[in-house]
């Protein structure tokens, strides 16, 4: 009876008395919510000391049932135990280094990568920011964390790193990873929130590199930076990982899903009452890359469960190499496998990548705006009219940052801009300070055009 605190057991019987369960049913919730409050308070004290090293799937057999048993745990408990296990540093003091960077050039044809190069007239480099970085950091990138990792130098920029520098070389790493330049993330259809995502490419797996992706999160962990990776919820799953489950690969990729189901039912769109022996074996579907000899073993009507259920293990399992090596990074900085598992992909992405829209409700709660009562509601009005694409790209062009969190301070002029005049000051950002300097406008309309202006094509330091 002492599990709950006051608070707790008060909401239970409310809501149980909103369902209208009587005397009897109240008793029956708090007895079950109290056993599952002991039950997680006790889950969360033995955890810091087990399955510190491996994830769920290498554990020994006897604790196979804690990977199930985590989905009891009150959620304020794993997060609790997983911050404190997160929060510990590697041993030793760590003096972040100063790294020169050259920046590379975008590719012609690669629209998701940052802007290249520097206006003082240095040659572009033929190496991504991500390898430089992952050479010059050496073994430093295991120690990552704090407020600002290493300080950075772009070759040919005058920007001097007081914080921003740094923040924006990794979203530059970010954009890197989600385009075609390193090729270690593919890409895939997006969600209904996010216009696409991306997945570590197991046919171009390279662990050195992965392992890079992993220190780089396990500064996450640790600090309040984030690395704005838009991966899917399953990616986040294998990456902590938890076992292979075929219904959240269905998530990721509903188009593949979808044919291994037609294949197993028989029933397809342009054949919604199936097909014969011979129509079926035309589909040339094979075993090939599930047998030896796979390739020589057709896909018939009497074969096609078990090649169904054969193929969705394979691809179940598809991301584990790849995910293995960021995981590797993360558990060799310092990270222990056992607070990934305790943490959910929702959570895990949260405290790595940051939330992946940019919402006007999230940068409210994240920014502080001077100004009078009517210009704070027209910088809110020209805001709400952005995509949240815009507003990330505002939040780099002002903070170094493509995500939230991130505090920003914006600062509203009091001077309007005259009316009739042929030059329209844009805004300005001390990126390093995350603050943003917008002049006055005639409306929210003006204003947004300026912030949007701004924002997409003042992606340097000598513009902002």
């Amino acid at each position: 009876g002492e599990c709950l605190r006051g608070e707790e057991r008060a909401a239970l019987l409310a809501v149980a008395g909103l369902c209208g369960g009587g005397d009897v049913w109240p008793a029956e919730v708090l007895h079950r919510a109290e056993v599952i409050m002991c039950f997680s308070e006790l889950f969360c004290e033995v955890m810091p000391v087990i399955a510190i090293g491996q994830p769920w799937a290498q554990q020994p057999p006897q604790l196979a049932p804690l990977a199930t048993a985590v989905l009891l745990v009150e959620r304020r408990h794993r997060l609790e135990v997983a911050d404190r296990i997160l929060q510990t540093r590697p041993p030793g003091d760590y003096s972040p280094p100063s790294i020169s960077i050259r920046l590379p050039a975008p590719p012609p044809d690669d629209t998701n990568a940052p802007p290249g190069g520097a206006d003082g007239g240095a040659a572009p480099a033929e190496e991504s920011v991500f390898d430089q970085l992952r050479k010059k950091l050496g073994k430093n990138a295991r120690r990552l964390g704090g407020d600002r990792w290493y300080k950075v130098e772009y070759v040919g920029s005058p920007g001097s790193d007081a914080g921003g520098l740094f923040r924006d070389s990794l979203s530059r790493v970010a954009a890197e990873l989600q385009g075609e330049r390193l090729g270690l993330f593919t890409c895939l259809p997006g969600s209904a929130n996010r216009e696409e995502v991306w997945v570590p490419d197991p046919a171009r797996a390279d662990p050195e590199r992965l392992r890079f992706v992993g220190n780089l999160m396990a500064g996450c962990l640790r600090s309040k930076e984030r690395l704005a990776l838009s991966l899917p919820p399953y990616a986040w799953h294998c990456i902590a990982g938890h076992p292979p489950a075929w219904a959240e690969y269905a998530r990721m990729d509903p188009a593949k899903a979808q044919v291994y189901d037609e294949v197993e039912q028989n029933r397809f769109a342009s054949a919604p009452e199936g097909l014969d022996e011979e129509a079926f074996q035309g589909l040339g579907l094979t075993f090939a890359g599930l047998d030896p000899d796979g390739a020589a073993r057709p896909v018939t009507l009497a074969n096609r469960a078990e090649f169904a259920a054969r193929s969705r293990a394979a691809l179940s399992t598809a991301l584990d190499a790849p995910a293995a090596a960021i995981r590797a990074g993360l558990v060799e900085a310092g990270i222990p496998a056992a607070a990934l598992a305790l943490l959910a992909p929702a959570e895990l992405e949260e405290r790595i990548a940051g939330a992946p829209l940019v919402t006007v409700e999230g940068l409210r709660l994240e920014t502080t705006v001077e100004g009078s009562a009517k210009q704070q509601a027209v910088f809110w009005e020209a805001v709400a009219g952005m995509t949240d694409a815009q507003r990330s790209l505002l939040l780099r062009f002002a903070t170094g940052r493509s995500r939230l969190p991130s505090k920003l301070k914006v600062e509203l002029s009091s001077s309007s801009v005259a009316a009739g005049a042929t030059a329209r000051p844009l805004p300005t950002a001390a990126t390093c300070s995350l603050v943003l300097r917008v002049p006055g406008y005639a409306g929210a309309a003006e204003m947004r055009t300026a912030l949007t202006l701004a924002a997409e094509n003042c992606q340097t330091f000598e513009n902002t």
